[in-house]
């Protein structure tokens, strides 16, 4: 399962996309709409979602500029868009990624593999096409 804004593609705009484990909601899939994300890939229940339905999304949502993803550091999200991405590319979109790596609160955890993307994240998705006043 995937959401995209009801006008995708924006022709002429780079497409925002991002995803991970239900169980956050509103994240991510309530900010999809003008100014933020583009599409949104939830998974199940703490799981990230698939690389095909990533990509899936990211094919509708393409205007022609091609894709940001954004990433929380989480490794199963990292590997599943890192794959959706080789996808994209051998499919000729442009994509890029963007890993958000923020919560200085687990710096040192003995239970995870570095900073979490948690607060951050919400933020540049909400703001993410702030710089270039895209819709």
């Amino acid at each position: 399962m995937y959401v995209t804004r009801a006008d995708a593609p924006v022709m002429g705009k780079v497409a925002l996309l991002s995803g991970g484990g239900s169980g956050h909601e509103p994240m991510h899939c309530g900010y999809i709409g003008q100014g933020m994300l583009s599409g949104a890939c939830p998974g199940e229940i703490f799981t990230s979602p698939t690389p095909d339905k990533m990509f899936e999304c990211a094919m509708q949502i393409d205007g022609g500029e091609g894709v940001l993803l954004i990433i929380k550091n989480y490794t199963g999200d990292i590997l599943n868009f890192e794959t959706a991405t080789e996808l994209l590319h051998e499919s000729g979109v442009k994509v890029t990624t963007m890993v958000v790596d923020d919560d200085v609160a687990v710096k040192d955890s003995l239970y995870t593999a570095g900073r979490r993307g948690v607060a951050n994240t919400v933020l540049i998705e909400k703001t993410g096409r702030r710089g270039r006043r895209t819709r």
